[in-house]
């Protein structure tokens, strides 16, 4: 099978905060890429929605708007043995920190 990506994705763990539905969610990333990244997380919203993310442990603040791709979730109590439970987003757009983000991204490419 083919990878469709228009993007090259590197594992990488990234500490991530996710605003989205009046609430404030702790997650992971898994790997990531220029135009977007994977979130392993047991909160998963459905695609289409959009979320405020800002990145943990950067030189600066990465703040930015995220459009979910896809999502998948698993019962909680299997959530440990599930490969891909959590989301696909794509960047739409930087608040703050697009270029440290992309020098993160080739730092790690």
């Amino acid at each position: 099978m083919s990878d469709k990506r228009l993007f090259k994705r590197i594992k990488k763990t990234l500490q991530i905060n996710i605003c989205a539905s009046g609430g404030t969610y702790s997650a992971l990333t898994e790997d990531v890429s220029a135009a977007g990244f994977f979130i392993k997380t047991q909160k998963v919203f459905p695609p289409g929605t959009i979320l405020e993310i800002s990145l943990k442990g950067t030189a600066e603040p990465v703040e930015m708007t995220c459009r979910v791709v896809w999502a998948r979730k698993v019962p909680s109590n299997l959530f440990h043995l599930a490969s891909k439970n959590g989301m696909g987003v794509l960047i739409t757009d930087f608040k703050s920190g697009e270029e440290a983000y992309q020098q993160l991204h080739q730092k790690i490419s």
